[in-house]
Order: structure tokens, then sequence, then C-alpha cells
């Protein structure tokens, strides 16, 4: 999973087999700090520009320009599906990002599977509708949804996964991570083009999403299930009043498209 790091952080993320690592944070002369299920490293390893810039590269199998697109919108996504922010210096041409290059600091998270974290919703709560998931980053929310595609897959719905960045069932046909057997997935499709196109072409009775960002976003979403299609996504948020005062939601509120909110917190070690 972490064949893209260098071998001496390799061998220290080793010693931590028995904590899951949930986050790598690296960032230009400064100590790696690990994140794990139950504590926060912070290591005896640096890395200069140079080596931080080397890790993207490896990262994209050598191939900057094959991951251009991913780069402008911020990240990476490896075909294991550990995803690694950037920050750098941003090039603009017309008053847009072109990508960003000279990177100082890489975030990276790792994709979790825990089978049964959405059964109690699913079997007791669920009984058919649009679902959003609420919580803060790194409580789970792609572990929830990935969970609750793959009973949705094995209940006999079609499921429909528009995974814009390759997150919720990384290099799907090649990686470990069960999704059932009732399941599509679009991998790096917007949500625009992505809901759209699974509308017209794949018949989902559910299509499952991950992080709305943008009104285009919930746009998509409204007309997907104003044509009879339900859809579970994720939305940053403390709570599912903190998540509406968000402008690309908070404009859309008066449709009360969802059905279900199950809001996620990590308190005293434990999901909740």
């Amino acid at each position: 999973m972490f064949s893209f790091l260098p071998s001496k952080l390799i061998n220290l993320i080793n010693k931590f087999k028995s904590e899951k690592i949930c986050e790598i944070r690296i960032r230009q002369d400064k100590f790696v700090v690990l994140n794990t299920t139950l504590s926060k490293i912070k290591t005896n390893l640096k890395f200069s520009k140079e080596d931080i810039n080397n890790i993207v590269l490896t990262a994209c199998n050598r191939s900057i320009y094959s991951y251009e697109e991913q780069i402008k919108n911020g990240f990476i996504t490896t075909n294991k599906g550990v995803r690694i922010g950037l920050s750098g210096e941003l090039v603009i041409e017309k008053g847009n990002v072109k990508t960003i290059k000279n990177f100082t600091s890489l975030v990276i998270r790792t994709p979790n599977e825990i089978k049964g974290v959405s059964e109690d919703f699913f079997n007791k709560i669920y009984k058919g509708g649009s679902v959003l998931v609420v919580s803060k980053t790194g409580v789970g929310k792609t572990t929830f949804v990935r969970d609750l595609s793959r009973l949705l897959s094995n209940a006999d719905f079609n499921v429909c996964i528009v995974d814009e960045r390759n997150e919720i069932s990384p290099n799907y046909l090649d990686f470990s991570f069960d999704l059932g057997d009732s399941v599509d997935v679009l991998t790096y499709a917007t949500k625009s083009y992505g809901f759209n196109q699974a509308i017209r072409t794949l018949n989902p009775s559910v299509i499952v999403t991950d992080e709305l960002t943008r009104s285009s976003d919930v746009l998509a979403l409204i007309n997907t299930v104003f044509a009879g299609v339900n859809v579970v996504a994720t939305v940053h948020g403390d709570s599912i009043e903190d998540a509406y005062k968000r402008k690309f939601l908070k404009e859309f509120k008066s449709y009360k498209i969802f059905d279900y909110y199950v809001i996620l917190s990590f308190e005293n070690g434990c999901r909740n």
C-alpha cells in the first residue's frame, strides 16, 4: 500500500502493525507525523522538498502528466486507494489552477474496510430512500458508505458508485474491498457527469458517492432523486445544522431531498 514511500518510512510504519495507520503527514523539513486508530506519533524522520517531490513522482508512476487532472484538484489517489493531499506552488493560467508543483507537504490517508459498520442502520432503520452521511474529516464517512454499498448490493439493489476520487472502490476489479455482486463503478467521474451517465446507461436503483463539495454536486443529486433514483452521499460537518450552513448546501435546503441523515462521531476512541 505504501510502496511509493521511502524505505525508512515504510520500515517505521511496519513497526506499528498493531495500530492501523489512518493518516501520514509529511511537511518539508518537519518531523513526519503518523496518526493511527489509537494515537498520534511524532517520528524522528524529516524529508526535504526534493524528497517530497520524489514521493509524488513515485506515486504517479513516474508520470506527473498522467495525473495532471488529479493534481490540479489537489490530490492523487494511488491504485490501492491511498489518497495523497498536496500542498505546494499553484500554477495559475487565465484565472484557473493549471497544476501544482514544488510540493512542500503531503497528507496521506489510507482506505479502510470495516464490514458491518453500517449494519445497524441498514437492518434496523433503512427502508429505502436517500441518505446523507455527515461527519468531520477522518471519522469514517467513506468507510461507512463503502460498507453500505456492499449491503445494498447484496440485497439486490442495483448500486452505481460514482467514485470521483477513486476512494470508495479503489482499483475496483483488482482490490480487496467487498462491494457485493450488484455494483457498477464510474471511477474519477464528477457527480454532474457520473449521475447523468449512470441514469442514462446503467439503470441504478441507488447511486453512492462521496463528499459533496459544490453546488453542481447537489444540483446533480437533486436531478437524480427527481428521476426516481436514490442517492447515498457524504458531507463534511459536525451536525446536520452545521452541514447546511455551507453555502452550496444551504441554497438547496428547501428541496428536502434526503430521507435519512447519519451523523458519525469519534469520541473516547470509539466511532458513534
